[in-house]
C-alpha cells in the first residue's frame, strides 16, 4: 500500500456497505496484488442517501494512488450537477500534499501521475468526445440518467496496456429515469438470478465480471433521522417506495407508469386476414429507423402491435427492401403506413424527400398526426382494460425492441405533458404515430376506419 493510499483510506471514511463494495471490487490491500477474481462492473444503488457519490470519489482516489499515471474519470449527465455533487467535494476531500485541480480541463492531476476526470454527457450525440479517450477506471454517478446506448458507449473506452491490469467500472444510481431499464435488466435481475453472488457478464453485454450491490438509507449512518422522514413524507407511493427502500421494480418518472410485462405482451398468434393492419414510422439513420404493423380485433377492439423493423445505418433502398420484408411475414398487407411529416422535407443534396424516395421503391407513407401530448394521451388510454378485464393495447411477444424500451421512456423535465426526448424514444414515437392519425373520438381505430372508408365490421 502505497503512502498516498493510506492517507486516501483515512479521508474516505467507509460504511459496512461501502466497504462491501470495496472488497468486491478487489480495491483492500489483501486483492491489490490480484484483482483477477474480484468484480469488475459493479451497480451500487438503491434508496437515496445511501452513499453512492462518496463510494465513486472513494473509488477514484483510491485508483489514481494505487496506480500511478493511471486515468479514471467520474461522469454525471450534465456540468451543473458534476460541479455541485463531485467537483466542489472532491476538491474539499483531497489536500493539496496528493495532487492539484486543474479548473481548464476539469481534472484533478495526483502527484504520482494520475489523472481523475470530471466529465459530462448531456446527450447521445456528446458521446462523440470520447471514441478516443482510454480509462483506467469508469465511474458513473446518477448513471439511470444515461441511456443504454450512452452507457455501452463509455464502457468501451475502458481499456488499458498496463500488465495484469483489470478495468473497475462502479455505476452509483436510484432506480429511475431513461436507463432504469437496462440496469435493472442486466444487474438487478441478474443478480436475483445468481442468488446476489458476482457473476460473468454474456460476452455481447462486455463480458466482465458483475455485481449488484443494494444501497439503503441505514446503510449510511452518516446522515441524520431527518432525511428518512423526508423520504418518508413523499405523498407519490411510487416515488416513496424508489427512494425510500431503493426498490428496482417501480420507478418514479416512468412515463407509462401502467405499462405491465404480464399484462400487455402476449404470445404471438395467428392473425385473420380480414383484421385491419396499418404501420406507424419513425424514420432515423444513425440512430434507429423503428417500422411498427399495427392490427385491431374488429369484434373486440383491442389493438396489437404484431411486427417490429428495429435498425440504424440502412439507407432509403435498405429501409424500403426491409420493411417490405417484413410487411410480407404477416397475412394482409397494411393498408396505410402513418409517419413524421418531416420525412417530406426535402433534402438539400437531392432536392428530394425521403418520403419521395420511399414511394418510387413501393413503400408509400402518410403524414401522421404529430400532436406530441395528445398522441400520448392516447397511447396511455390503450394501456388501460377494457371492460373485458384486458388491455385495450398489447404487443406480441417477438416485438422485442418495443418491449425492451417503452418502459424506459420518462416525463420531460420542461413540460409535464410530454415525454423526454433524450431516451430512445423511436418505437415509442411511431407507436404515437400509429395510434393517434388512427383514434377516432371514441377510442376506436376501426370505427374511424368504418366510417372514412366504409368498411364494416365483420362478425
Amino acid at each position: 500500500m502505497t503512502t498516498a493510499t493510506t492517507e486516501v483510506r483515512a479521508l474516505y471514511e467507509l460504511h459496512d456497505r461501502q466497504a462491501m463494495a470495496m472488497e468486491l471490487l478487489g480495491w483492500t490491500p489483501e486483492a491489490w496484488d490480484d484483482r483477477s477474481g474480484s468484480v469488475h462492473e459493479l451497480l451500487y444503488g438503491g434508496a437515496a442517501g445511501g452513499g453512492k457519490s462518496h463510494l465513486i470519489r472513494c473509488v477514484a482516489a483510491t485508483v489514481a494512488t494505487q496506480i500511478p499515471n493511471s486515468v479514471s474519470v467520474i461522469f454525471r449527465r450534465t456540468y451543473p450537477e458534476l460541479e455541485e455533487n463531485m467537483i466542489r467535494t472532491f476538491r474539499l476531500e483531497v489536500p493539496r500534499s496528493l495532487g492539484d485541480y486543474n479548473e481548464g480541463k476539469h481534472e484533478f492531476r495526483w502527484t504520482n501521475g494520475s489523472i481523475t476526470e470530471f466529465r459530462h454527457c448531456e446527450r447521445e450525440g456528446e458521446v462523440d468526445r470520447y471514441y478516443s479517450a482510454e480509462w483506467d477506471a469508469l465511474l458513473i454517478d446518477e448513471a439511470t440518467h444515461f441511456t443504454e446506448f450512452m452507457v455501452t458507449m463509455l464502457r468501451g473506452r475502458v481499456r488499458s496496456t498496463k500488465p495484469g491490469w483489470y478495468p473497475t467500472i462502479v455505476y452509483g444510481s436510484n432506480p429511475g429515469n431513461v436507463g432504469h431499464s437496462y440496469f435493472k435488466r442486466q444487474f438487478v435481475e441478474e443478480s436475483q438470478r445468481h442468488g446476489g453472488q458476482p457473476w460473468m457478464a454474456l460476452r455481447e453485454h462486455g463480458g466482465l465480471r458483475r455485481a449488484f450491490l443494494l444501497s439503503k438509507l441505514v446503510d449510511n449512518p452518516s446522515l441524520s433521522g431527518d432525511y428518512e422522514l423526508m423520504l418518508e413524507g413523499i405523498s407519490d407511493p411510487v416515488v416513496r417506495r424508489a427512494m425510500r427502500d431503493g426498490d428496482w421494480s417501480i420507478f418514479a418518472g416512468q412515463f407509462f407508469s401502467t405499462w405491465g410485462y404480464e399484462r400487455h405482451i402476449v404470445e404471438p398468434f395467428p392473425v385473420p386476414k380480414y383484421w385491419r393492419k396499418w404501420a406507424g414510422l419513425d424514420w432515423g439513420y444513425a440512430k434507429p429507423l423503428s417500422y411498427g404493423i399495427y392490427t385491431q380485433d374488429p369484434d373486440s377492439d383491442h389493438v396489437y402491435r404484431i411486427r417490429e423493423l428495429y435498425a440504424k445505418e440502412l439507407n432509403d433502398s435498405e429501409a424500403c427492401e426491409r420493411i417490405l420484408a417484413t410487411e410480407a411475414t404477416v397475412e394482409g398487407s397494411a393498408d396505410v403506413r402513418l409517419s413524421d411529416p418531416s420525412v417530406w422535407a426535402r433534402k438539400s443534396e437531392s432536392g428530394r424527400s425521403t418520403a419521395e424516395i420511399y414511394a418510387e421503391k413501393g413503400v408509400q407513407l402518410t403524414p401522421a398526426n404529430n400532436d406530441r401530448v395528445n398522441g400520448w394521451r392516447l397511447c396511455r388510454d390503450l394501456l388501460a382494460d377494457k371492460p373485458d378485464g384486458r388491455p385495450g393495447f398489447q404487443v406480441f411477444a417477438n416485438c422485442y425492441e418495443f418491449i425492451r424500451t417503452i418502459p424506459d421512456q420518462v416525463y420531460s423535465k420542461t413540460n409535464p405533458e410530454d415525454m423526454d426526448t433524450d431516451g430512445e424514444d423511436h418505437a415509442a414515437d411511431e407507436w404515437r404515430y400509429a395510434v393517434s392519425s388512427r383514434m377516432a373520438a371514441t377510442g376506436s381505430v376501426v370505427t374511424s376506419w368504418s366510417r372514412r372508408q366504409g368498411w364494416q365490421r365483420r362478425r
